[in-house]
């Protein structure tokens, strides 16, 4: 109960009021639409003793039918453009709760499970206040308006219904249990087949060397054989529990209110036309049965969907330190060890880096040039030391803060396919053409389209131009600090000299970390050097 109150505060009040009204005026019509056989019943009792044919009264009850199939598409129609505001709400809220977290806190379930949470799950807690894809919920009504019809027109008939009702839930409920109980069963067959399998394609030697080929291959053959003949067995009957046994129940119902109905009405206990109606809604009562293990299935979702939401609210929000300083001007790594699987990567790295430096981290490649890069973005957690910014552990350091001052390019560097200019505007949106063009010709990268479209992540330019394109584009962000990872790779020797040349005019007011092995770039950009 507690997350539906949350999920009611989250959401503006005026868009909670449309759903209400919309979900008012939808009910209220299929509610009409159910009485209205009642009013067709009526008019054939009064042609049945006039024996006359009223046509108005025909015209005015299918006129009344048509208003609330109107009513009904038009409150669907605003229904979903509502639970598109819906889903947009939660969706921002949900990213707002993760991008607020402590990071630590989402490695424990990886960053999949909350990409799901923010485009999938929203969308299935959205789906709550949704009539189109709520069916189940209309269905549910239609049987709970239907069965008090039924005790209303004829008590009989009445408790006929809750018992089709409660027969169909237990047949449900045994039925999904044969399902789970059966197909873990399988799973696991499955898991130790494909376990197997593993065992023998890690031992391929063995099988090419002695000559076992064939055999595997017809053990493989006979144990798929088998899960199949299982999987097929345990559907089979799955089917039968869910829809055979379903049909048997339906079917007697639908012939026994049929003969009911009449033998009443032959006796005189009521009109032909209440038989008729009776009839009619006996057909319309079943039809929601067949959807029972949906209507169930659809709401356990969304509540488990609300369920993982409302959890994710409740994260642990990282409290950080206002860093009152508008620029970096002092970076400062402590005593800071890093290493994964028990594989050491960093081992008490300590270095100062002040504003206006330049600071090349030199080494092979793997031996964690890019880690210490990681580290300073936050991407990774040093295991001991610290990391300090402008006098505050960096872990304090709000993301956005350390992410407006600096200028990145990394390994991990992207293109997006837009044109080039737009890309570069995505660093800098105000940077002129004429500017951004000047940025193209320091990097040796004009004439150049800038209207050139970029297809997937560079596709179609060169690895020299890729990177290239790239610099600039951090050179155009104009920050004051700028850290460049391995910036020119790709490049061939002496366009790399002339832009080196200009480069450092650009990077000399600047604070400048370079992550290279080239170590001509190294010390034409740099002055002062880490060996990792």
């Amino acid at each position: 109960m507690e997350n539906v109150k949350w999920l009611l505060k989250v959401l503006p009040k005026t868009l909670l009021v449309r759903i209400l009204f919309a979900f008012l005026a939808f009910f209220s019509a299929e509610l009409g639409m159910l009485v209205v056989p009642l009013i067709y019943a009526n008019i054939l009792d009064k042609v049945e003793v006039s024996k006359f044919f009223p046509m108005i009264q025909f015209v005015l009850w299918g006129s009344l039918i048509l208003l609330f199939v109107v009513i009904k598409s038009f409150s669907s129609f605003r229904n979903s453009l509502q639970k598109f505001s819906l889903h947009k709400i939660l969706a921002e809220n949900t990213a707002k709760y993760v991008a607020k977290s402590d990071l630590s806190e989402i490695s424990k379930n990886g960053s999949q499970y909350y990409i799901d949470a923010i485009l999938n799950k929203t969308s299935d807690v959205s789906s709550i206040m949704d009539i189109e894809s709520m069916s189940g919920i209309v269905n549910l009504f239609r049987l709970v308006v239907l069965t008090i019809l039924f005790f209303w027109i004829d008590w009989i008939i009445g408790f006929t219904s809750v018992g089709v009702v409660i027969s169909s839930i237990f047949i449900y409920k045994y039925g999904n249990d044969y399902y789970l109980r059966n197909n873990k069963d399988f799973a696991e067959k499955k898991r130790k087949y494909l376990s197997d399998v593993e065992d023998t394609l890690a031992g391929k030697e063995e099988v090419e060397n002695l000559k076992t080929f064939e055999y595997e291959k017809k053990r493989n053959e006979e144990i798929t054989e088998k899960l199949r003949k299982t999987h097929v067995k345990f559907l089979a009957k799955d089917f039968i529990h869910f829809f055979i046994e379903l049909d048997y129940i339906r079917i007697s119902f639908e012939l026994f209110v049929f003969l009911f109905a009449f033998f009443r009405a032959f006796e005189g206990y009521y009109p032909i036309g209440i038989a008729i109606v009776l009839v009619s809604y006996s057909t319309m009562f079943t039809t929601p049965i067949a959807y029972l293990n949906s209507i169930l299935t659809n709401l356990r979702n969304s509540i488990t969907s609300l369920d993982i939401i409302f959890d994710l609210s409740k994260l642990k929000e990282e409290r950080f330190i206002s860093v009152r300083e508008k620029k970096i001007k002092k970076i400062e790594f402590r005593g800071v060890n890093y290493s994964v699987e028990n594989r050491e990567i960093l081992k008490n790295l300590n270095f100062k880096l002040n504003e206006g430096e330049k600071l090349a981290v030199v080494g092979p490649s793997g031996k964690g040039k890019s880690t210490v890069i990681s580290l300073l973005l936050k991407d990774r957690k040093c295991e001991n030391g610290e990391i300090l910014v402008n006098g505050v552990n960096i872990e304090k350091v709000s993301n956005e803060w350390l992410y407006s001052k600096i200028g990145i390019l990394t390994q991990n560097s992207c293109l997006f396919p837009i044109s080039v200019m737009e890309n570069i505007r995505m660093a800098n949106p105000s940077i002129s053409e004429e500017n951004a063009i000047s940025i193209l010709k320091m990097v040796k990268l004009w004439p150049f389209k800038i209207d050139l479209v970029i297809e997937g992540n560079g596709e179609n330019l060169s690895g020299g131009e890729k990177s290239r394109l790239l610099l600039a584009r951090t050179i155009a962000s104009n920050k004051d600090f700028f850290i460049l990872d391995e910036p020119l790779n790709g490049v061939d020797i002496s366009t790399k000299k002339e832009i080196v040349e200009s480069l450092k005019a650009v990077l000399k007011p600047k604070t400048v970390i370079v992550v290279s092995h080239d170590m001509e770039l190294v010390d034409a950009l740099t002055t002062k050097k880490i060996f990792i």
